[in-house]
Formats: structure tokens, C-alpha cells, sequence
């Protein structure tokens, strides 16, 4: 198949089963390595024969299989004038969205009649009620641990625009460059072998312009649940050296480098602390609720908003206990719409890639998708999200991602169990127990020809 134009590559992506350099090539250890990869190229070429019933025939060249250095078959398929194709579950978690972007939301429980809904207005209008509830509850909200590579580059995408490849090449400019720890990493905890060191590197970064209030208030002598060697996977947390960045470094560079020092810096200051509030209502014999919160103690917040907290304001409610009376003076309805979930951005389909577990039903599958730490790698999930931009079946539309017609099409041609996260969570448990010598790998690939 040399020289033959417009390869177009569809790799069958084995989620949960890790993927080295382009996240394309199958691998394993002994017996399960080689069960990756025969197990590869029997779907493969089982796949041709079902995509050449859902496709017109033109000229263009495709050829299936888990590994790019090889072709196991070619078909001519429908010319589309795109480069390549590159299917795996990243393709059914944007479907999804997009989708969904055309429905509203189901609404849960019953909404009431428009004319229900003037009736209980005129009801309790001008009408007096008791307090049945004023709940009053003391929380507190710790600061978002250390970065890893994936909440990196998700913290990047929302806030600076970057995209998860950008991220991943100037984390490791940094790295390389001895201002900050390794980068490819999926753990978000520090050793506490480490935590000695953590008042040297607070004085360093407080001398740098930006940094001087959330490095110099910060207090070395906390030691928050960031510190647990027990939860540090083969690297730990990126985090800032010591080393004080040069004054050449570009401004992309400056801006992540500070977002690696912020989130650490922050292990050093007090949770949030505020009281949550909740009162309820009873007039004429209908249940009113509302709940707010009164900040006690901004805490890491003062330093850094907390994004993962959609309230604008403080919502404050009045100082009523139960029993008190009340008058309802006015009382109106609010139309609205439901919204459909958001589209991914690069830094959301990051973490959707790492937490897959989240889209299944399925207990097992679910415990054995989060144990393999969802789709791709810390090293390769970004460069997954580049070769699909990169063969046409993603496209940026301003700061979301979205799945082209072509990459919709070969996810339709695509048989329902290679497209199943659960197919992916049985196939790994299977490859686990060859491993273990509870199965043989015959059996195994027997059973992949029946697909």
C-alpha cells in the first residue's frame, strides 16, 4: 500500500488500555501485550467487512487497524477529500453533546399548568405563613489540590484559551527548563517527603511581581490533605522548584507558571468557611424553600476565585427562626428554559477522557474504567484530541470542540460495541486475568472474532 494517496488510518482505540506515543498504538506487558495487539488486528479487519456494506465506493483508499505502522486491509469508501480518520470513544462523548445541544434539558418532576400556577399565586398572595424550618450549618471548602497534567490543561483552556496540546508543550518547557516539576502526571498530591522544602519555595515565589500576596500570607506551617505520599501515583503534583523564572520567558509561559504556582501556594492558606442557610415556608398549605449562605471566612478565596462555584453573590436571607410569622407581600412566576449541557472545551474533554467512568451505568464497568484512569493518558490525551482536529473529524468552533459530519458518519458505520465503554471495561478485565494465567489469550481472540 506505499505510496497509495489519501490513507485514511480508522484506529480501533481500546479505551482503558494504555496507548503510547500518538495514542494509537496498542500495548501491554507479556501475554496481555500480545493480546492487545492480535486482539487489534482481529476487529480490524472484521471492521472492513461491516463498514464496506455501509459505504458508496469512489477512489478513496482506507485502511483499518489498531497500530499506524501497518494497513490490514483497504477499501475504497466514500471520497470526503479528508486526510484521515481517527475513531475512539472521544468521538461518542462529543456526539453526545451535540446532540444533546439541540434539545433542552428534561425538566425533573411535573411542571405545573399555567393556570395551576396563577392559582397557587392567588392563593397565597397577601396571606400570612409560619416558618416551618430555619436551618442554619457551618462549611468549610478547602482550596483545589496541586495540578495534574489533565486539571492543568482544563484550567488553561477556561482561563487563558489554550489549547491541551499548547499546555502539555509549555509544561514541559518548564519542566525542561527546572521551574517546575514533571508535567506528564495524573496525580494531584504532593509526597510528604517533599513538605520541607515547601516554606524555601513560598519565600522564592514571593519575590516574584503577582505572586507577592498569595506566596508572602501564605502560611508554610499548614500542612493540608495535598501532602499524602500514600495517594501519589509513579509522579507526583506539578509544582513550582524554587527556581525564579528569567525575565525572557513569553508571556504563555509566564501565565501557566503561575497558574502551577497559584494552586500551590494555595495549600498554605485556611478553607473557605461560611455558614449555609435554608428556610421554608408554609402558606396556605403550599411548601415555599430557599437557601443562601453568609461567608464567615474567605479563606484561599481572597487569593483566588473559586471556579467551581457557578454563585455570583452572597445570597442572604433574613434573620427569621421556626415559628416565626410571615406575610407573603407579593408573589410572581418566572418563565424559563431549561439549557442543554454545555459543548466540551478542550480542557472539559480532557477531563471527560480521564473520568470516561462518569458516562456509564454499569457498577463494574464503572469501577474497572475509573481504575484504568479512563481514556488514553496523561501524555497522550492531548495529542488524541490533535490527530482528530488534525483528520477532520473535530473542529474548533470558538472555544468549543465539536464533531464534524464525517466523524459522525464513521461513528454511525461503526459497530454499537466498539463504540461502548463497557466493551472497553470487559475486554480490559479480560486482559487482566490472562495476565494473572485465570484465562488464555486463545480464548480470548476466539471470541473477538465473533464481533
Amino acid at each position: 500500500l506505499e505510496g497509495v494517496p489519501d490513507v485514511l488510518d480508522i484506529v480501533v482505540v481500546l479505551q482503558g488500555i494504555q496507548q503510547l506515543a500518538h495514542c494509537l498504538e496498542l500495548i501491554g506487558v507479556g501475554q496481555t501485550g500480545g493480546g492487545h495487539g492480535n486482539h487489534g488486528q482481529v476487529v480490524a479487519q472484521d471492521l472492513v467487512a461491516l463498514l464496506l456494506h455501509g459505504l458508496d465506493h469512489s477512489g478513496v483508499v482506507l485502511g483499518i487497524g489498531g497500530d499506524l505502522s501497518s494497513l490490514f486491509a483497504c477499501i475504497k469508501v466514500l471520497s470526503t477529500g479528508i486526510q484521515s480518520v481517527h475513531h475512539g470513544l472521544i468521538g461518542i462523548l462529543i456526539l453526545q453533546r451535540d446532540v444533546n445541544d439541540t434539545l433542552l434539558a428534561e425538566q425533573e418532576g411535573h411542571t405545573a399548568h399555567s393556570a395551576q400556577v396563577a392559582a397557587v399565586l392567588e392563593r397565597v398572595n397577601g396571606v400570612e405563613g409560619l416558618v416551618t424550618e430555619s436551618l442554619r450549618e457551618n462549611k468549610s471548602k478547602a482550596a483545589p489540590l496541586p495540578h495534574s497534567l489533565s486539571s492543568l490543561q482544563k484550567a488553561a483552556s477556561a482561563q487563558l484559551g489554550m489549547s491541551a496540546q499548547k499546555v502539555l508543550d509549555i509544561a514541559q518547557s518548564l519542566y525542561e527548563r527546572k521551574l517546575t516539576t514533571y508535567p506528564r502526571t495524573d496525580c494531584r498530591y504532593l509526597p510528604v517527603e517533599q513538605y520541607q522544602e515547601a516554606a524555601a519555595v513560598l519565600a522564592a515565589l514571593s519575590s516574584l511581581p503577582g505572586l507577592e500576596q498569595i506566596a508572602g500570607k501564605a502560611d508554610a506551617s499548614l500542612k493540608r490533605a495535598a501532602w499524602n505520599t500514600g495517594k501519589v501515583t509513579a509522579h507526583h503534583a506539578i509544582a513550582p522548584t524554587g527556581e525564579l523564572p528569567p525575565d525572557n520567558l513569553k508571556p504563555e509561559e509566564r501565565s501557566l507558571y503561575f497558574m502551577i504556582a497559584t494552586a500551590f501556594c494555595l495549600q498554605f492558606h485556611p478553607p473557605m468557611r461560611y455558614e449555609a442557610r435554608k428556610i421554608v415556608l408554609n402558606l396556605a398549605d403550599t411548601r415555599w424553600e430557599v437557601t443562601g449562605r453568609r461567608m464567615v471566612d474567605a479563606g484561599w478565596t481572597a487569593f483566588s476565585k473559586d471556579e467551581d462555584d457557578d454563585r455570583q453573590e452572597e445570597e442572604s436571607l433574613p434573620p427569621v427562626e421556626q415559628g416565626d410569622a410571615v406575610t407573603c407581600r407579593t408573589v410572581e412566576s418566572v418563565k424559563k428554559k431549561t439549557s442543554p449541557p454545555s459543548r466540551f472545551s478542550e480542557g472539559t474533554l480532557i477531563e471527560a477522557m480521564a473520568n470516561v467512568h462518569r458516562f456509564v451505568g454499569d457498577a463494574e464497568a464503572k469501577a474497572t474504567l475509573r481504575e484504568t484512569r479512563g481514556i488514553g493518558t496523561e501524555a497522550t490525551r492531548a495529542k488524541v484530541l490533535e490527530t482528530l482536529k488534525e483528520r477532520g473529524y473535530l473542529a474548533l468552533d470558538k472555544k468549543s470542540i465539536v464533531s464534524t459530519p464525517l466523524g459522525r458518519e464513521i461513528i454511525d458505520l461503526t459497530p454499537p460495541a466498539l463504540k461502548d465503554p463497557i466493551t472497553t471495561a470487559e475486554w480490559e478485565s479480560r486482559l487482566e486475568a490472562i495476565a494473572q494465567g485465570r484465562e488464555t489469550l486463545d480464548a480470548f481472540l476466539a471470541e473477538q472474532k465473533k464481533i
